[in-house]
């Protein structure tokens, strides 16, 4: 049996640009677009809870995600290149480049 092949041209979406749901802030309009530099977080709520089965999906850039979870009464653990910072001593607010 001889197999034949044939080329196909891949169609890919891209976003040119993401907006923080927190501040407003379109992304990628007028700088580079660093997918990376957001959290897209998705949560279903479970069966029996307030919000039974609904569905929350948002987008938060870097800035207002480091300034919400500075705002944890207990702070969530935040690894820098894998390696985990004393949770206990780590400010998620810090704006002076050392986090």
């Amino acid at each position: 049996m001889t197999i034949k092949y044939k080329e196909v041209q891949e169609i890919r979406r891209e976003p040119e640009s993401v907006t923080c749901n927190k501040c407003g802030r379109v992304h990628g309009e007028d700088d580079v677009l660093h997918e990376s530099s957001f959290a897209h977080l998705f949560h279903t709520f479970g069966y029996g809870s307030l919000r039974d089965n609904d569905t929350i999906t948002f987008d938060l850039c870097e800035e207002c995600l480091m300034e919400f979870t500075g705002t944890f009464k207990v702070k969530a653990p935040y690894s820098v290149w894998g390696v985990y910072d004393d949770v206990d001593t780590l400010d998620h607010g810090a704006d002076d480049g050392t986090r």
